[in-house]
């Protein structure tokens, strides 16, 4: 990742992060560092859907790695998981064909 990644390029990422959401997570925070990691924090109804949200990751093809940082359930009447998941992107710039 460069430092000039274009907002089309942050678009089109956001856009495949979006699309493999399961119903049932909810993102509380997301941040994306320079070296290219995806940090999400978010809250899960079950580790099931955890599961297939981090499974639906994998298989993105602008995501070279996936890493469940942290799981943990509740103390809320709501018993949702609440979770945090480290992506690694591949290197957006290479795909462009400059």
């Amino acid at each position: 990742w460069s430092s000039d990644v274009c907002s089309s390029d942050l678009s089109k990422v956001m856009d495949k992060i979006n699309s493999c959401v399961p119903e049932g997570v909810d993102f509380k925070v997301m941040d994306l560092d320079a070296n290219g990691v995806l940090q999400i924090q978010a809250e899960g109804k079950d580790r099931e859907t955890v599961a297939t949200f981090e499974r639906s990751l994998r298989n993105l093809d602008i995501v070279k790695e996936v890493h469940i940082d942290s799981i943990n359930s509740s103390s809320t009447e709501n018993k949702n998981f609440t979770f945090s998941v480290n992506c690694t992107l591949k290197d957006v710039d290479n795909n462009e064909g400059n």
